[in-house]
């Protein structure tokens, strides 16, 4: 009997110190967790998606007078949470969103309307602001290369 006295005691004991890495661990997750969200929200994928819009040709022509200036920036605030593309300037890309320090919207910048994707195909909505050109692009990831595979381009 005492032998089952002390099992019950160690469970019980194990079962409060559960109980209490449990409550210690969910009170600290709370504040953390949003900056993690916000790690997991910015996906460096689009970066890749970009970079194959922008080697497009027949976008790159159409967009020309965005595309002609070194590093015009990609401004992506709108785009979807779970698709939100880290502000970053790699790979002949910069990503800025409006609250960058030294963004200024009188020079040439592309802007990201809309962007979804997932491990093998994208869709990307872009706007060269002011010239009412606009572009709605989709991609897919072949062998580990995203490729423009359709696009219209219209003026409104």
């Amino acid at each position: 009997m005492r032998i089952s006295f002390i099992k019950c005691q160690f469970s019980t004991g194990l079962f409060l110190a559960f109980l209490v890495a449990l409550f210690a661990s969910t009170g600290n997750a709370s504040p953390q967790r949003p900056s993690a969200e916000k790690t997991e929200r910015c996906n460096s994928q689009g970066i890749d998606i970009l970079l194959a819009i922008k080697g497009d040709a027949e976008i790159s022509g159409y967009g020309a007078t965005h595309f002609k200036v070194n590093d015009v920036p990609f401004l992506a605030s709108e785009v979807n949470s779970n698709e939100r593309l880290c502000q970053i300037e790699t790979k002949g890309i910069k990503v800025v969103h409006l609250s960058a320090p030294g963004f200024n919207q009188k020079i040439p910048f592309i802007n990201v309307d809309k962007m979804y994707f997932d491990d093998d195909a994208a869709f990307v909505e872009i706007s060269f602001p002011p010239t009412g050109k606009n572009a709605d692009v989709f991609l897919r990831k072949k062998a580990g290369v995203w490729k423009v595979t359709r696009k219209g381009m219209w003026e409104s």
